[in-house]
């Protein structure tokens, strides 16, 4: 399991693991200390982080690709797979709200 912290305007996906919080966030509304999880989050990841960031809505991703779309936008990006629970539980320890993405054609062929 690897842990990244990006920073808004950094592209590189090759900083070392951290654990703290940036600090240099404004608050907006009361929801710039949420942190929310995705998981699968592939292209609607990367666009859900791009919205959260002028929310100042802080994003953190588990995905098995260190390379994947949201991994320069996110707060932090874990990479792990899905079906590690120590990775799992350890990314849900991270985050106030979970949100899962999955091919729709995926979840259709299963309710068949």
């Amino acid at each position: 399991m690897l842990l990244k912290h990006h920073h808004p305007h950094s592209r590189t996906s090759l900083q070392p693991p951290c654990t703290s919080h940036r600090n240099d966030d404004l608050p907006v509304h009361g929801v710039s200390e949420t942190i929310v999880g995705v998981l699968g989050e592939g292209q609607l990841g990367r666009m859900l982080c791009q919205a959260a960031s002028q929310l100042a809505i802080k994003v953190i991703v588990l995905d098995p690709m260190e390379n994947c779309p949201a991994s320069s936008l996110s707060h932090y990006h874990m990479v792990g797979s899905y079906d590690d629970s120590a990775t799992v539980q350890e990314f849900d320890k991270r985050l106030e709200i979970l949100l899962e993405f999955c091919l729709l054609s995926i979840f259709y062929s299963t309710v068949d």
